[in-house]
C-alpha cells in the first residue's frame, strides 16, 4: 500500500486543491491516521502542494489501515 501512495505522490500534490485538504485535515488525528503533531506539520507548510506532499509522506509507512483510510478520504 505505501507503494501505490508513492506512485501517486507528485501527481496528488501538483493536482489536490486546498480546499479538499483544509476541511478534512481536523479529522485525521480522529481517525487515528495522523497525530495532532503531524497535522500542524501540515499546516505549516506555505504552498498547498507541499501541504499535500508532506500529507503523504506522513501517512505512508503507517500501514496497510492507515493508507487505507486515507485512500478513501481522498476525491475521486
Amino acid at each position: 500500500m505505501g507503494e501505490n501512495l508513492s506512485k501517486v505522490r507528485t501527481r496528488f500534490g501538483e493536482s489536490i486543491d486546498g480546499g479538499v485538504i483544509a476541511p478534512h485535515l481536523d479529522d485525521l488525528p480522529e481517525r487515528r491516521v495522523l497525530k495532532q503533531e503531524e497535522v500542524e506539520n501540515v499546516w505549516a507548510e506555505r504552498r498547498r502542494a507541499d501541504q499535500a506532499r508532506y500529507l503523504m509522506d506522513g501517512v505512508r509507512g503507517k500501514g496497510i489501515t492507515v493508507s487505507t483510510i486515507f485512500i478513501h478520504w481522498l476525491p475521486t
